[in-house]
């Protein structure tokens, strides 16, 4: 019984000792939907009313890389970046201004938000494999804009026949900035003696001009990377 807890113990201090620096893929989802939207409004000198119909967009999958390192001895460190994403349509109703042709087109956006983060992760328990933490951090975000009256009258605005600047390829190339925090709470797995760990962390994104009128959103991702 005693060689087997010292044949354990010593396996338990190699694991260890070569678990300093651990990196890999993780991919999960935003926890949000962007409800669809129906508007109209006139314009004057126009022949009809200009209109918005955009769908529903529901939780953009998420994919990402992290590195994190655990030599520290009361914290972690982890990095990372990703990107989530899904798509929704819109139809556009031009006004038909001075004598033009009023006109509809309907369009199919893809919608991308990328993000970067450094979180500080302090272990709450602890046994041989198995570490539960909590953790805080810094992010910065990059998204796209969603498609709604506001941004069709600061984007067109008195050219409101111009659809073509709502052309999909045209608004995938805006994308506008958001600094934030966020929260977490996670738990990883390390095999004895192997070099692999898988992980898995919920994440409370507190940031906002990412989803109209919330100031934060849900990540929910599951890892899995080399533990060297």
């Amino acid at each position: 019984m005693k060689n087997m807890l010292r044949y354990m113990s010593a396996l338990y201090l190699c694991s260890n000792l070569f678990a300093f620096v651990g990196f890999g893929l993780n991919i999960g989802s935003d926890s949000y939907s962007i409800a669809g939207d129906s508007e109209s409004w006139n314009v004057d000198g126009g022949t009809n009313a200009v209109s918005l119909v955009r769908t529903d967009m529901d939780s953009p999958v998420y994919l990402g890389g992290y590195i994190y390192l655990d030599f520290l001895p009361v914290v972690d460190i982890e990095a990372g970046f990703g990107f989530a994403g899904n798509s929704y349509d819109y139809t556009y109703t031009t006004p038909g201004i001075g004598g033009n042709t009023s006109e509809t087109e309907t369009y199919k956006l893809p919608w991308v938000r990328g993000n970067s983060y450094l979180t500080i992760q302090k272990p709450m328990f602890q046994i041989p494999m198995i570490k539960l933490y909590l953790g805080g951090g810094l992010n910065m975000s990059y998204s796209m804009p969603i498609v709604d009256k506001s941004f069709i009258t600061s984007v067109l605005s008195s050219d409101l026949d111009n659809s073509s600047g709502l052309d999909p390829d045209t608004i995938m190339e805006m994308t506008k900035e958001s600094t934030g925090i966020h929260l977490e709470a996670g738990a990883r797995f390390k095999p004895i003696l192997i070099p692999f760990s898988i992980n898995a962390k919920v994440r409370y994104n507190i940031v906002s001009d990412i989803i109209p009128d919330k100031s934060g959103f849900l990540t929910i991702t599951f890892g899995a990377g080399f533990a060297l």
